[in-house]
C-alpha cells in the first residue's frame, strides 16, 4: 500500500509536534533529567532557555524530515521510499546533533542581544 510510502511523514510530524509543545510549554520533565545528571547546571539561569532551545532546533529537523519524506513518498515507490527513509533517518542524526551541539549558544546569545534591543 501507498500509506508505508508517507508513514515517515506521520511519525515525523508527530514528533516534531511533541518536541515543539516541550519547547513552548515547560519542560520540566527533562529539566529534572539534566539536573539529576547534572546538579551543578541547576544554579545556571541559561538552562531552561538552552533546553528549549535546543529542542526547538531538534522539532524543527522533524518537520524538514517530514517534508523530505512526503517529496519521496510522492515520487519514489513503495521500496524505494522505504530505502531512502532509513538511508535519511539515519544519517540525518548527524547534522541535528552538530546543529544542536554547536547551534544553541549562538541562538541563546543572539536572543539575548534582541531582548536586550528591546527593554
Amino acid at each position: 500500500p501507498k500509506f508505508f510510502s508517507f508513514e515517515a511523514v506521520v511519525t515525523n510530524l508527530v514528533t516534531g509536534v511533541f518536541f515543539g509543545g516541550l519547547a513552548i510549554n515547560d519542560p520540566k520533565p527533562l529539566l529534572e533529567n539534566v539536573y539529576r545528571l547534572r546538579p551543578e547546571l541547576r544554579d545556571d539561569p541559561e538552562i531552561p532557555l538552552r533546553m528549549r532551545v535546543a529542542i526547538g532546533i531538534c522539532a524543527l529537523f522533524m518537520f524538514a524530515k517530514a517534508v523530505t519524506f512526503g517529496v519521496i513518498g510522492m515520487r519514489c515507490s513503495v521500496e524505494e521510499a522505504m530505502g531512502w527513509r532509513v538511508l535519511i533517518g539515519n544519517l540525518s542524526l548527524i547534522p541535528m546533533f552538530l546543529a544542536v551541539r554547536f547551534g544553541v549558544s549562538p541562538l541563546v546569545d543572539w536572543l539575548g542581544r534582541v531582548s536586550e534591543r528591546n527593554k
